[in-house]
């Protein structure tokens, strides 16, 4: 696995390119990519509104001949025991069973005509939970029940208009679930999802400015949240929230001298937290979670990182492009 791997995290210098389109799509953004718990299913979704199907054997990408249709938005997700799938489509999610792909109940949310943002599983994979965006008004957090009604069981309204959505991959002892939705007005809302309905949300802010965050995520474990902005600052906070005004958690990243944040993973072994982005650097880097050292980084030829996700087992890290339609596994 070279330097990166022995050093605990995937080396990033050689990764390999693979083609989200079956022709070329010099226009296409690959804008979410996911990984089954197995390892052995990616989905890569684009603005072409495509998802595409791909089996991997921790090194290669290989079409498996499905293609999905209707993607729009930023969100696609296996559920945790990877026997569904579920993606965003304008105003619906779509739901499928990956046995067969099988098209399962079509989502909506509340009537109106606002996007989802994007979508996820809860940690039992009993719920959805999604976002979309209204514009100033904000938007709308939903939580459906898997195999339950296409509206929403429960709803939590954001002021401001929702950018990104992550949620916890653990759950608390008392079953609730922590949610977190990134605004294009410069905060975020944390809530938690309980059996009842969410909490009313705690904004809080990533750095000064008006900036974006277009990226929100929970660690393996649950206990930190990481959230970067479009000023390049990845900042983290303890969860749950000690507080209404919690401070952040150790030092801030800068991202490429100050670039767009558009993605963060966390490593499964909960010791580095890969960000990619870009807009003046085309940049993925690898820091030290303890430390906040950056310990690698690349700039991918083809565009700059739109979405990334590490493999299950740590070993490689997959991530959508911007532009090309390219999909790249690095290891």
């Amino acid at each position: 696995a070279g330097m990166g791997g022995m050093a605990g995290y995937p080396s990033i210098a050689g990764c390999r390119t693979f083609a989200h389109c079956t022709t070329s799509c010099p226009n296409t953004s690959v804008s979410a990519v996911a990984i089954s718990p197995s390892g052995q299913l990616v989905a890569s979704a684009g603005d072409d509104g495509r998802v595409k199907i791909w089996s991997f054997d921790g090194r290669t990408l290989t079409a498996t001949g499905t293609v999905l249709t209707g993607f729009a938005g930023y969100g696609v997700a296996f559920s945790p025991d990877g026997t569904r799938m579920v993606y965003t489509s304008s105003t619906t999610l779509r739901t499928y069973t990956v046995a067969g792909w099988v098209a399962g109940t079509t989502l909506l949310n509340d009537g109106s005509s606002n996007d989802f943002v994007s979508a996820a599983f809860t940690p039992n994979g009993q719920r959805i939970v999604s976002a979309d965006a209204i514009g100033s008004a904000g938007g709308d957090v939903f939580a459906h029940e898997v195999g339950g009604s296409a509206l929403p069981a429960l709803t939590k309204h954001v002021a401001r208009q929702p950018a990104s959505l992550a949620v916890s991959k653990v759950a608390a002892s008392d079953g609730s679930v922590g949610v977190v939705v990134g605004t294009y007005n410069a905060t975020v809302a944390v809530l938690t999802l309980g059996a009842s309905g969410f909490t009313d949300p705690t904004v809080l802010s990533p750095s000064a400015g008006s900036a974006a965050v277009y990226a929100v995520r929970f660690s393996g474990d649950g206990s930190l949240v990481a959230m970067g902005d479009d000023n390049g600052i990845v900042r983290f906070w303890a969860f749950p929230l000690a507080s209404t005004t919690p401070p952040p958690v150790g030092n801030d990243l800068t991202f490429a001298g100050g670039d767009i944040v558009n993605d963060i993973a966390f490593s499964p072994n909960g010791m580095y937290v890969a960000v990619g982005g870009g807009f003046a650097v085309k940049q993925l880097s690898i820091y030290n979670l303890a430390t906040r050292a950056e310990v690698d980084r690349t700039t991918p030829a083809g565009g700059d990182i739109n979405s990334l996700v590490f493999s299950p087992s740590g070993a490689a890290i997959i991530a959508g492009l911007d532009a090309g339609g390219y999909v790249i596994v690095c290891n």
